[in-house]
């Protein structure tokens, strides 16, 4: 709430010293202050009320007498609150009260309507299941300080179809920044209703708008949509260690209503992780004025404790559905950190029968033979998905990493389950195959975690074929920032298995591994990598 509640005692105390005062100003004067303290109490007493019709009725009542004063003092404050006010309890306002619909209150009687005529920058307003004020985020962190500038009351939109996972959407549904406005209009008769229409802005789209008959700029909350989203808690450690039990929560997901007209980003998270790690640079995102509504966020949600090749094969299934549930998707940009890497790398090479030969050696020639429904070849043969146009590498480790090794990476690997499920679809016989090719014990079954031993023929042979697509890489090191780069590490990850000499840049953060993508150093870059694409696009939509 962002105006104190009052007694009824001290309110008529406030009021009568007011009075007072208004009697030693000019005649306007008293009026302004009279109005201005209306509108506030107007308020106080909608946010009191339990019935939503008296909420919005006192809500519009307070609006009404603020936007009739926005150069003095609070009115633009209480304006704001008073439009948070009324879009939150119409979004609520499931009980029985619909628009359009009339209100009476003691200031006057109102129609309310949603301003349903098409405008460049509005959402429509039968996209959003509720409107939240901010304050109800559950990640207060990336909810911006109050007051806000601007004009309207800054909001979060909730979009929740009836089959979310069917349109890529999490259960929970996506979020979006929403700036309420409502505008006045007196009736022409005496005795009719005073005309409120309700506006829904994007203010990513739009950062100005008609406000008590003048056009002005628009207060918004860029960061707050993302705190709408539960926190993780040990998920990550849980997708590593039993991949099964996860199997419910990965998939692909946008993050964001879906707007044909933006270009895709599309995170891939690391190990022992979840998507929720990137909020913090889809928050840096768009608090960028010039990259703001250029984008829009999807997420690929996987247990990192499977084996690399079938995750990078969930993600490779995954990109394909986004162009069969939204054929008019742009073309896209990936984002990943750490074991993310790997399976973005194998998007985006061509790997003919150099996998195949790389991991099973002189048993190549049966792989290949293998129908291409074989789960193994659609795995280890394919394309480089020409819809991805630019990829930013962050830590990846393309050759593996020493500490998958070492004996906590050992323990590691030793505590993962791999599926029932996934072995069945490989098979027995596959895996003894790929083991013997491999040099290792019969049964071996390969996971995320030894899949990262720097000798991993899987490792060793996708390095050995050329990356399709322009990339950028982000490396951490940490510790000895003086030494050669050959000799650093960002202490899970050394840089010689981070750097590729094909990169178009290449950019050194003194971070370690698990904090790098989240320090100002590497949202900068991303960013500036950002504005590069979209240069190199003509920026447009």
């Amino acid at each position: 709430m962002l105006f104190p509640r009052r007694s009824d005692s001290s309110k008529l105390a406030l009021l009568s010293l007011l009075c007072v005062l208004a009697s030693c100003a000019t005649p306007d004067a008293g009026r302004r202050a009279e109005r201005a303290i209306t509108a506030e109490a107007l308020l106080a007493e909608a946010q009191h009320a339990k019935d939503p019709a008296v909420q919005i009725g006192l809500s519009l009542a307070a609006a009404d007498s603020a936007a009739r004063n926005l150069s003095l003092g609070d009115a633009p404050l209480t304006y704001n609150a008073a439009c948070v006010e009324l879009a939150a309890r119409v979004g609520k306002s499931t009980g029985g009260v619909s628009l359009p619909n009339t209100f009476s209150t003691p200031s006057g009687t109102y129609r309310l309507e949603f301003n349903t005529v098409h405008q460049s920058g509005a959402w429509d307003p039968s996209l959003f299941a509720k409107l939240l004020p901010t304050d109800e985020m559950k990640n207060k962190r990336l909810v911006s300080k109050a007051p806000l500038s601007g004009y309207g009351g800054a909001m979060v939109g909730v979009s929740l179809p009836a089959n979310p996972r069917e349109r890529l959407l999490p259960r929970v549904g996506v979020s979006a920044p929403v700036t309420a406005v409502v505008n006045f209009s007196r009736p022409a008769r005496s005795g009719d209703p005073i005309r409120a229409i309700l506006t829904l802005y994007d203010p990513a789209k739009r950062n100005s708008a008609l406000v008590a008959g003048t056009e002005r700029p628009l207060a918004a909350d860029f960061t707050a949509p993302f705190g709408y989203y539960p926190n993780p808690g040990d998920l990550g450690i849980i997708g590593m260690l039993s991949p099964e039990s996860q199997l419910e929560k990965e998939g692909f997901f946008l993050v964001q209503p879906y707007d044909r007209n933006k270009i895709p980003i599309v995170f891939v998270h690391g190990l022992m992780s979840v998507p929720q790690m990137w909020i913090p640079v889809m928050a840096a995102i768009e608090s960028d004025p010039a990259l703001r509504g250029k984008f829009q966020f999807w997420v690929f949600a996987y247990p990192t404790g499977n084996p690399i090749a079938y995750s990078a094969l969930q993600l490779r299934q995954a990109l394909e559905s986004v162009y069969k549930v939204y054929p008019g998707t742009r073309d896209m940009v990936i984002i990943n950190h750490s074991l993310g890497g790997d399976l973005t790398h194998l998007q985006v090479i061509n790997s003919g029968d150099v996998l195949v030969k790389g991991i099973f050696k002189e048993n190549a020639p049966k792989i290949m033979a293998l129908p291409p429904s074989s789960l193994v070849k659609q795995a280890l043969v394919f394309k480089a998905n020409p819809r991805i146009k630019r990829v930013v590498f962050v830590a990846a480790p393309h050759r593996g990493a020493p500490l998958a090794v070492n004996f906590i990476g050992r323990i590691g690997a030793a505590l993962i389950h791999i599926p029932g499920r996934l072995i069945s679809q490989i098979g027995t016989t596959t895996i003894e195959e790929a083991a013997a090719a491999g040099g290792l014990g019969k049964n071996f079954i390969p996971n995320s975690i030894n899949a990262l031993e720097p000798r991993n023929p899987l490792l060793i042979s996708m390095n050995e074929v050329p990356i399709r697509t322009p990339f950028h890489s982000i490396i951490g090191v940490a510790g000895s920032p003086k030494a050669p780069l050959e000799k650093t590490s960002d202490t899970v990850v050394p840089y010689w298995s981070s750097h590729l000499d094909a990169a178009l840049s290449e950019k050194i953060v003194p971070y370690p591994h698990t904090a790098m993508f989240v320090k100002p150093e590497a949202t900068d870059e991303i960013k500036r990598i950002l504005h590069l694409h979209l240069a190199s696009i003509g920026g447009a939509h």
